[in-house]
């Protein structure tokens, strides 16, 4: 129990240094039974957060429909055993999955290596990735683009092109902290030099 409290005190921190405004959500006293959507996006952001490099992703028209996953550490296929609620919602010729790609993580996985059966598995939004996973990620600054102000974070972030694990899957481009000292000043310099941080301060 001591070892679960610390581990759940470990994943909340990561994930309050990523998504500040989750901190509400822990003073409402219906956070446990039952959660809200909102409620049960900050879970599976928790487990996310747990399991960054646990992440399948939905490969449509595989060899075998039976298997339309692919974990992202391996060129191995994967499907969702059969006990999960999310078994399915992702079977072959399921209508449950829209166009688009689709992410789940998972917490253990059963099987050969070419063919895995994926357990406790929970959804994933494409957009949670680059803010929780950033170890995983080989982002590429695109300058085309404007540096932005978080207010969250209290940071310059520039647009990155992303993709995602060692099979670089790409995700759609996603605003974050540059990773060197000179990127984030080369930012914040540009922000002040094209007006951004003067209009808010005169609006402000």
């Amino acid at each position: 129990l001591w070892r679960q409290k610390k581990l759940s005190g470990y994943l909340k921190r990561i994930l309050f240094r990523t998504f500040p405004s989750c901190r509400a959500l822990l003073t409402d006293q219906q956070f446990a039974i039952p959660p809200n959507p909102k409620q049960q996006a900050f879970l599976r952001q928790m487990l996310l957060a747990g399991f960054p490099d646990q992440v399948a992703m939905l490969i449509r028209n595989t060899p075998d429909r039976r298997f339309p996953f692919q974990t992202g550490d391996s060129q191995s296929l994967a499907r969702i055993h059969p006990s999960s609620c999310l078994s399915k919602k992702y079977a072959a010729g399921s209508s449950g999955v829209q166009n688009g790609r689709s992410f789940v993580t998972f917490i253990s996985k059963l099987g050969e290596e070419d063919k895995i059966v994926l357990k406790v598995c929970s959804d994933v939004s494409e957009k949670w990735l680059p803010r929780i996973c950033q170890g995983m990620l080989r982002a590429t600054p695109d300058h085309t683009k404007p540096p932005r102000f978080n207010n969250d974070t209290d940071c310059v972030e520039v647009y990155h092109s992303v993709k995602f694990g060692s099979n670089c899957w790409p995700l759609s481009g996603s605003y974050l902290n540059p990773s060197s000292t000179s990127d984030r000043l080369r930012a914040l310099a540009r922000t002040f030099i094209e007006g951004h941080v003067w209009v808010r301060l005169l609006h402000g």
